[in-house]
């Protein structure tokens, strides 16, 4: 993975989870604490520290 921001399947491979649980934890409200992650056009990316730090807290961390 690079070191500039993470596409939607390298951050869900970082979590291991699919792409479409990833689009599930995203797509929550408020209250939910969905993981970080920014819109791009139609995309969506993932800061790699800010994703560590939020499966950290979750306590689902990957290795």
């Amino acid at each position: 993975m690079d070191q500039g921001l993470w596409t939607h399947r390298e951050a869900a491979r970082y979590l291991g989870v699919t792409p479409e649980t990833l689009y599930t934890w995203v797509g929550r409200k408020a209250g939910d604490d969905p993981p970080p992650s920014l819109k791009l056009g139609h995309f969506r990316r993932y800061e790699p520290d800010a994703l560590r730090a939020w499966a950290t807290r979750r306590g689902s961390a990957a290795s």
